[in-house]
């Protein structure tokens, strides 16, 4: 087994994570903003049909979010080796798979905009709340295929040492989407409708930055048809599918959770998950920026053979997380209030509701970061079994069933602590795992990591 010296930098590690967070933050900061402009200027009817059309954003970062978590192992373990050739190829290849698969489905989502409404959570019954989910569906999903190009492009432009690109796409996506649903509000009037408008406009204008570096020849990375090459598919999804798998579960779950509280306490207690929906935009941003940077750097040192780093950067991306989540933990406890009058202003119910619900979901980011780097290192060194496992229990199985289980017992206050209770059950089965593996409690870093499986080939 051959180990290098490690090439590991702090500081570098830092600088990329928040590129990282930014630029997943980017896919989903459109609706972020429009939660805010909904809950301020329209009825708590209308905040709950932003809050049935969440699921659709995540599916969104599920189809970026494969692509761009198959990238991070192939073209890390490719700039590992300074195959920069190689990783042009896979540039072209994402793209193009990114555009044809987001054009589809930005068709199923406008043309058959009534049965996917119905099947997010919209009650035929319920002509208003349809109607309005139907609005706002349309004008968001039309955005789709900018979005997904941007969340692709990230890993890319770390690579390239390009980071500033990606800030200044987000930048752009930020000042024109909070102009274009100001001017909805006070001008247009086109209500939901015009809010998703004002994302998808924001969406495709986040890419003149990235166009601009392009065409001028201001990074390595040239986008080439001829340069697609269809095998790379299978090492893309290998790495990848794992992601969207864990962004399915994650639109799974809150269609239960959705469900669950339409009989337990109404719109109101689906307008009070879209508030918590919407920080955890940013929590989840946090994390998944951590874990991103992870996989980066753990491809890199995987293609070097370096024990060294992959030990180090799992040890600073936990050590990174607890202390990130820990703050931010904090900060929404003592904030909660707030931030719910933020997102729905005057509406007492959801506020309170809210409030209750923000200070317990946050508990989870600690144990659900923890989670999350190990989920996303085990596939990395091909444990895909443990990885499918523990991406199921930790973002749809535990989370549910707690949350069904609780609900009948006290209500929307159970179903608020599924997250932190399911997780952290999660993460008790991975000790668990690993201590019947190595016959042993006691784990170390080295039993936890299984770094003597790595590299017996």
């Amino acid at each position: 087994m051959t180990t290098t010296k490690s090439l590991f930098n702090k500081k570098e590690f830092l600088s990329i994570t928040v590129v990282q967070m930014l630029g997943i933050f980017g896919g989903v900061l459109a609706l972020f903003i429009d939660s805010l402009f909904i809950g301020h200027f329209y009825d708590n009817t209308a905040l709950a049909a932003y809050g049935l059309v969440n699921p659709i954003s995540l599916f969104v970062a599920l189809i970026g979010g494969v692509l761009s978590q198959g990238v991070q192992v192939v073209c890390g373990k490719a700039a590992g080796q300074n195959n920069w050739a190689r990783i042009n190829k896979v540039l072209a290849l994402v793209i193009t798979l990114c555009i044809y698969i987001s054009v589809v489905f930005t068709l199923i989502c406008t043309i058959g905009a009534s049965p996917v409404t119905t099947l997010l959570g919209a009650p035929n019954s319920d002509v208003a709340l349809k109607a309005l989910t139907m609005e706002y569906l349309i004008g968001y999903a039309l955005g789709t295929p900018a979005m997904c190009i941007v969340l692709v492009l990230t890993p890319f432009y770390i690579l390239d040492n390009n980071k500033s690109y990606i800030a200044k796409s987000i930048m752009v996506m930020l000042v024109v989407n909070v102009l274009f649903d100001y001017l909805n509000v006070v001008f247009f009037k086109q209500g939901l409708f015009g809010i998703g408008i004002a994302s998808t406009i924001s969406n495709y204008a986040s890419l003149i930055p990235i166009a601009y570096s392009i065409i001028n020849k201001k990074t390595n990375l040239s986008f080439k048809s001829k340069n697609i090459q269809w095998h790379y598919i299978k090492d893309i999804f290998n790495y990848g599918h794992i992601y969207g798998l864990y962004k399915l579960c994650r639109v799974f779950t809150p269609l239960v959770i959705n469900r669950l509280l339409m009989n337990t306490s109404g719109a109101d207690g689906v307008a009070a998950f879209s508030i918590i929906s919407s920080v955890s935009l940013v929590t989840n941003s946090l994390i998944s920026g951590i874990g991103s940077t992870m996989m980066l750097y753990t491809g890199r040192f995987f293609g070097e053979k370096n024990i060294l780093g992959i030990k180090q950067i799992i040890k600073t991306s936990i050590l990174c997380s607890v202390i990130i989540n820990s703050i931010c933990i904090v900060i929404v406890f003592i904030s909660a209030q707030g931030l719910a009058h933020l997102f729905s202003d005057g509406h007492e119910t959801v506020v309170s509701l809210a409030t209750l619900g923000l200070r317990l979901y946050v508990l989870s980011m600690i144990v659900n970061s923890i989670n999350y780097i190990l989920r996303n290192y085990y596939n990395c060194i091909n444990k895909k079994s443990l990885t499918y496992t523990i991406c199921i229990l930790d973002n749809f199985v535990m989370v549910a069933l707690v949350a069904i289980a609780l609900s009948y017992i006290i209500g929307v206050t159970g179903i608020w602590l599924s997250w932190v209770i399911g997780q952290t059950l999660t993460l008790l089965y991975i000790l668990i795992y690993l201590s019947v593996k190595n016959h042993s409690i006691k784990l170390s870093w080295d039993k936890i990591l299984m770094t003597s499986e790595l590299f017996c080939d």
